[in-house]
């Protein structure tokens, strides 16, 4: 079972980039188009430096907009550990705000993940920050690669 979320940039120029976030925890995913200013994916990977450091620890990451108003869509991911051991799971909401049918369509995902993989996440969200071509991918555990 492969379990991912995939950070691309599509769109940038002085002020903002626009992302395309894909994500699957092996049964259900989804895709999001999400804007950020410049300099927001530094943050982020400033943010997720160093999770866990202990078991109640816990953070959050938001993208983007969740309301119609915005333009895009948006994206929020829980990091957070399940019990004592500190095992790490990531909770991701992805939220589009075009209508398909008459429908606003989210997906809220979930997935365990290491805090190697996620030290890597952190690691390629600073070179999406400053070199475009590459892609910030956050590998969940039970990937079979």
């Amino acid at each position: 079972m492969r379990t991912w979320i995939e950070f691309r940039i599509i769109w940038s120029d002085s002020d903002a980039v626009k992302i395309r976030v894909s994500a699957c925890d092996g049964e259900f995913g989804g895709c999001v188009e999400v804007y950020a200013v410049v300099g927001g994916l530094n943050e982020i990977a400033e943010r997720l430096s160093g999770f866990p450091q202990n078991p109640s620890d816990m953070r959050d990451v938001t993208l983007g907009a969740f309301d119609r108003k915005g333009a895009g869509g948006g994206l929020r991911m829980k990091f957070h550990c399940v019990n004592g051991a500190g095992h790490a799971f990531i909770e991701a909401t992805l939220y589009t705000n075009q209508e398909k049918g008459g429908t606003v369509q989210t997906a809220v995902l979930s997935m365990p993940v290491e805090p190697a993989a996620i030290d890597i996440f952190v690691r390629q969200l600073h070179e999406l920050e400053s070199d475009e071509s590459h892609v910030a991918y956050l590998k969940g555990i039970g990937n079979l690669q």
